[in-house]
């Protein structure tokens, strides 16, 4: 499916997008028991990105503007025994990133970022053509059924590559827990502007919240995100 620019400036195409499928795989350890995994479905949401009409060394930049980002809230049941959770995923700030238009172009590589909470992430791929690799920077708001609520922290980076995470957290049912998710690239073509813009795509991510309260308990968090986007 391609679109197309709902509106362009000199040196910027901006797509409309709306997501129309993803899930959050949530897991959860509460007080250092047993890990629990909860699954939540993305209901819908629309985001406009930007894509820069120049190109250097095979790759155009990308931005999200803060106020562009409107994702619906996941709804995840029994997060704890009896207890849904509403997670609203909110911007913090405006992202950038990079849209790949060559195989194995620009110099915008990730090998692994580690937290201070101790959860470490790894990237593979993103940069074939019509990959793209984005800093987002999330937080993510958890209303609970029962008024106890928690901000988790999360900027990832997100991508259409593979990506997966390790929470390291010594005495918690957590340490060494491992999360994978693998995306799906913007476009498979390899010739002109329309190819590489405008077109449904998947981006993924992974990581931790670790050592937060919720309902009085202590909790940590391991999320993977899968968030696939069609345009307008």
């Amino acid at each position: 499916m391609v679109g197309e620019p709902s509106a362009e400036s000199g040196d910027w195409w901006e797509f409309e997008y709306e997501v129309v499928d993803g899930e959050i795989e949530l897991v959860v350890s509460l007080l250092g028991a047993s890990l629990d995994t909860r699954y939540g479905d993305f209901e819908g949401g629309d985001i406009t990105i930007q894509f820069s009409k120049t190109e250097d060394d095979g790759v155009r930049e990308v931005r999200i503007a803060q106020d562009d980002w409107d994702i619906v809230p996941i709804l995840v049941e029994d997060v704890q025994a009896g207890i849904d959770m509403d997670l609203g995923l909110i911007l913090t700030d405006d992202c950038e990133g990079w849209l790949y238009v060559e195989e194995d172009a620009g110099d915008a590589d990730f090998d692994s970022v580690t937290t201070p909470a101790g959860s470490e992430v790894d990237f593979s791929g993103g940069t074939d053509a019509g990959g793209m690799v984005i800093d987002v920077p999330l937080q993510g708001l958890a209303e609970t059924t029962v008024g106890a609520d928690v901000t988790l922290d999360m900027p990832v980076t997100m991508t259409t590559g593979s990506c997966s995470n390790t929470a390291s957290y010594a005495g918690q049912a957590v340490d060494g827990s491992k999360l994978q998710a693998t995306g799906v690239t913007f476009c498979k073509g390899s010739g002109g502007v329309a190819d590489y813009v405008g077109t449904n795509g998947v981006l993924v991510t992974t990581g931790a919240a670790l050592k937060l309260k919720l309902v009085g308990m202590a909790v940590d968090f391991q999320f993977a995100i899968e968030m696939e986007l069609e345009p307008k």
